[in-house]
């Protein structure tokens, strides 16, 4: 086998696995939403509906990201390369 030959199978045989890495489906993302529970029927005594009001609700600044945020540690957080939300604001939460 000739210098040129041998240089060609050798680039090949390197850039074949590049290229079928490329061509992979990639990383599957997911994203999540948070929906609110149907309201239950009430069975309180005298037939009255209770209702609960939680707020304000104050969502920290490293938290406001696409990204899903998981604690991991005591003092560490991970945000994922692959969970994320589907709405990135309180805001949007209330809009449906």
């Amino acid at each position: 086998m000739s210098g040129n030959a041998a240089h060609a199978v050798l680039l090949a045989g390197l850039l074949l696995p590049g290229l079928l890495a490329c061509a992979s489906k990639g990383i599957d993302v997911r994203e999540y939403v948070l929906t609110s529970l149907a309201a239950p029927v009430s069975s309180s005594p005298g037939g009255r509906a209770l209702a609960v009001a939680v707020g304000p609700v104050v969502v920290p600044p490293y938290l406001r990201r696409r990204e899903i945020v998981t604690r991991v540690g005591d003092n560490e957080l991970r945000a994922s390369d692959t969970r994320r939300w589907a709405r990135t604001s309180v805001k949007d939460s209330r809009a449906s």
